[in-house]
């Protein structure tokens, strides 16, 4: 199993994620919300002189979608939670992820103004 497929895995079995539609890299414009949407920022896979080490750790952007304030920052908040917590899941070990920051942004769409809750956290993980 890969590590992102593990880290989707793990967010939709979140039950404050229950139903929503959470991808890598894209949200089609018929998806509906709540929505979260990852990118990985950069990847680091360390080594010393005996070759690359087991754990790597990846920079993910989680960007949650919601129709209004309050279930954005709910989605956030699960997200957060998770990644704080150390979890092996579909065969890989996820540590204790760093939270590096969170932000709030807004787009204007046919439905509505959709609210975005966007964390950026550092996910050091391995295969088991």
């Amino acid at each position: 199993m890969s590590f992102e497929t593990a880290l989707r895995s793990r967010l939709k079995a979140l039950p404050a994620l229950a139903g929503a539609f959470v991808e890598w890299d894209v949200r089609p414009q018929a998806s509906s919300y709540p929505a979260v949407v990852l990118e990985t920022i950069g990847g680091e896979r360390a080594q010393t002189m005996a070759g690359l080490q087991q754990t790597n750790r990846d920079r993910i952007q989680f960007n949650c979608f919601a129709m209004d304030k309050v279930s954005a920052v709910a989605l956030r908040e699960a997200v957060i939670a998770t990644v704080a917590d150390p979890a092996i899941v579909e065969g890989i070990e996820f540590q204790r992820g760093q939270i590096i920051l969170h932000r709030s942004d807004s787009e204007s769409t046919d439905a509505g103004t959709v609210r975005i809750e966007i964390v950026d956290a550092y996910l050091w993980h391995a295969t088991v």
